[in-house]
């Protein structure tokens, strides 16, 4: 029961794996980085069962200039469950993305799925580094968040005289290399980076903030489906996150899609990177309004040449 790549797959087999994956992970399934990241690629393998069906499937997104790949996806069909089969493919998955010199393996779960206890006992075999908080994922009604700080009229929305904020569809090319520039010297994030949303950003609400001409802080949304937009990436530089130009970008950014045809909104805060006071302003004046809120953590393992 050796894993196989999914090029050796065939259209039936690859149709059956998307039964394992949502939808927004499907294109991966071709080879294609989920989010348009263009220094990406993607690396599989699964295992068949005596039918020559998948039943297990490792699938990440390599970003192979910083040496990381993030895991997408890491199933095992229920009937073949507590075998063992999750931590031999996990463990032969890692082998391969180590000779493919990557350093780093990384997963973002849910803690509110019901197979997370199930991960991190894999994890701990694997010697993998303690999962840690990493992303707060809240749910709301757009026309329903009626909070006083979204009013264009609040009195913390107040903009320094060479301080303004643009669509982020008017960005030129030149300020977007910039900022490529900076996530490839390792200044930003694959989470933060405009880089990562440069084809699938959804122009309604995406927003730069700008200091005369320099861009120094975005938020930057992107469609779900015909009714919702996720709010995926949210930054200010560091020196001037004391203005209160954050809670200014959200809630125009807010104000903007309660006028448009999405109702439904995702709010995505990345709780390691975010600054404290933002992150207790999220949780004492947008969280009360969330119908649903998730936590997710994030676990990582460095990859070495033997793994036990």
């Amino acid at each position: 029961m050796q894993p196989i790549p999914l090029s050796e797959l065939s259209l039936k087999q690859k149709k059956a794996l998307k039964t394992f994956l949502p939808a927004e992970y499907h294109r991966a399934l071709d080879g294609k980085d989920p989010w348009e990241v263009s220094d990406s690629h993607i690396a599989a393998q699964v295992i068949l069962d005596q039918n020559h069906m998948p039943i297990a499937l490792a699938l990440a997104t390599c970003r192979q200039h910083i040496q990381i790949a993030e895991i997408l996806a890491l199933y095992v069909a229920e009937e073949h469950r507590n075998q063992g089969i999750g931590t031999f493919l996990l463990s032969e998955f890692q082998k391969q993305l180590h000779r493919q010199s990557i350093k780093w393996l990384a997963c973002v779960y849910s803690t509110d799925s019901e197979s997370y206890l199930h991960f991190e006992k894999i994890c701990r075999k694997l010697h993998w580094n303690e999962g840690e908080l990493f992303l707060v994922r809240s749910y709301y009604m757009a026309n329903h968040f009626h909070q006083p700080w979204v009013a264009a009229n609040w009195l913390g929305h107040r903009l320094a005289g060479d301080m303004s904020i643009v669509p982020w569809k008017k960005i030129s090319n030149l300020d977007l290399e910039k900022l490529d520039a900076e996530y490839l010297q390792g200044n930003l994030s694959t989470s933060i980076s405009p880089k990562t949303y440069r084809q699938n950003f959804e122009k309604c609400n995406s927003l730069a903030l700008r200091k005369g001409k320099k861009i120094v802080g975005w938020i930057l949304t992107q469609k779900v489906d015909s009714d919702t937009i996720k709010y995926r990436s949210l930054y200010i530089e560091r020196e001037y996150r004391h203005f209160g130009y954050a809670i200014t970008l959200l809630a125009a950014a807010i104000r903007l899609q309660q006028a448009s045809k999405f109702r439904s909104a995702i709010v995505e805060i990345n709780v390691q990177q975010a600054d404290r006071a933002w992150l207790h302003f999220v949780k004492k004046r947008a969280l009360p309004s969330a119908y649903k809120v998730e936590r997710l953590k994030r676990a990582v393992c460095e990859l070495k040449a033997e793994i036990v």
